[in-house]
């Protein structure tokens, strides 16, 4: 078990990038500006003038056009953020970035050590992989091997849904013209997140637990924690009292949430099951004076996310790729906060139970956004 560092929320983001025609045979004409502003980025957003560029990696879609950069940083040899810059979206195309680690390339993932070098496909929301040359792709998300074809039907999928079926143009282009976002920042005084959370506080990951598929019962079990042990509520830590040490703590937390909510590590876990996994661990339905948790639906707005988290509630975050739920790729997280760009641009703070450090995604940047806010009495 790790600590998660508190994170700086100082923030300024100053991003200005001029991409013209980003076939693969030209993307090398874009790296100087990905590395002038994404580093100018990273010293604002830190106030740390001594980190440095480590590399920007391209990614591709399966034909070959370029669909983003993730761009790496360090200092004094070590991880020091990342920045992934989307071009199959429209507006900022900063969709998700933290201000440590190394993000994909964590080096303490022994699964990912052989693969880095290797080409990177991006389709997508969290649909990232590496190519091998091979008929099938590794997802560095769910850390398994998947079929092209898979990979290439769900990004026609998301292409469709957000209203992209020019992206792939007839010369191979993603983007023709220039994106400016010099004047887009993050309104440092719009951040937020909830009391008593991210200064130095336990957080799990899914590979405690399980290999794979345990997405929603990781998430439950870390905004359990939070309330057990970040604010006080007895209804979770006595649950627990009679369990030596944290580890066996969370680990029993997380098997009655694994069993109630119907998970598989297969098969995940369905969406309207994850509140059958508090009933289980609380012993008693919703609304009774325990817990209660409240229903945010894929149509709601970003301020219900807001409202939620102001109120000083987790969100138990469910991101999909589409609304087919025998097809869509998705993932469960732990939302603590969020914060606003300057140009209007609407961010999420979470924790992916990937890593102990949290990241800002973009909330327009998934097709289906949707969740539990979920409410323990901590009296």
């Amino acid at each position: 078990m790790k600590k998660l560092v508190a994170l700086s929320l100082s923030v300024v983001m100053i991003f200005s990038l001029v991409i013209v025609n980003t076939s693969a045979t030209e993307n090398s004409s874009n790296i100087p500006f990905i590395e002038e502003y994404a580093l100018n980025f990273m010293r604002t957003s830190q106030n740390d003038d001594d980190i440095e560029l480590l590399t920007v990696k391209e990614m591709y879609d399966l034909d070959d056009n370029i669909t983003g950069y993730y761009v790496l940083f360090q200092k004094d040899a070590t991880p020091a953020g990342y920045v992934l810059i989307s071009m199959l979206v429209e507006g900022n195309p900063v969709v998700d970035f933290a201000l440590e680690g190394a993000g994909i390339f964590e080096s303490n993932n022994n699964a990912l050590l052989g693969k880095a070098q290797a080409k990177l496909v991006y389709t997508g929301p969290d649909c990232i992989f590496f190519d091998n040359g091979t008929n099938f792709l590794y997802s560095v998300m769910d850390r398994t091997s998947v079929n092209k074809t898979a990979v290439e039907k769900n990004y026609q999928q998301y292409i469709k849904s957000i209203d992209r079926a020019t992206v792939l143009s007839g010369d191979g282009s993603i983007y023709d013209g220039v994106i400016d976002w010099s004047d887009a920042g993050l309104d440092t005084s719009s951040v937020f997140k909830i009391n008593d959370f991210g200064a130095g506080t336990d957080y799990w990951k899914m590979e405690t637990f399980s290999g794979g598929g345990v997405c929603a019962p990781t998430a439950g079990t870390n905004i359990l924690w939070y309330w057990g042990f970040g604010r006080g509520a007895s209804s979770v830590t006595s649950k627990v009292s009679n369990i030596s040490g944290n580890l066996n703590k969370a680990s029993h937390i997380f098997d009655v949430l694994y069993d109630g909510m119907g998970t598989t590590t297969i098969g995940g876990t369905w969406d309207t099951k994850v509140p059958d996994g508090y009933e289980e661990f609380f012993g008693e339905s919703a609304g009774q004076g325990t817990w209660n948790y409240a229903t945010i639906s894929k149509s709601s707005s970003y301020n219900v996310y807001k409202d939620a988290l102001d109120e000083q509630c987790p969100i138990h975050l469910q991101i999909r790729m589409n609304n087919n739920p025998f097809t869509t790729n998705g993932h469960d997280l732990f939302n603590f906060g969020y914060a606003s760009g300057t140009d209007g641009t609407q961010y999420l703070f979470v924790m992916d139970g990937w890593n102990t450090y949290g990241r800002f995604v973009k909330y327009s940047y998934y097709p289906v956004v949707k969740g539990y806010k979920i409410w323990v009495n901590s009296n």
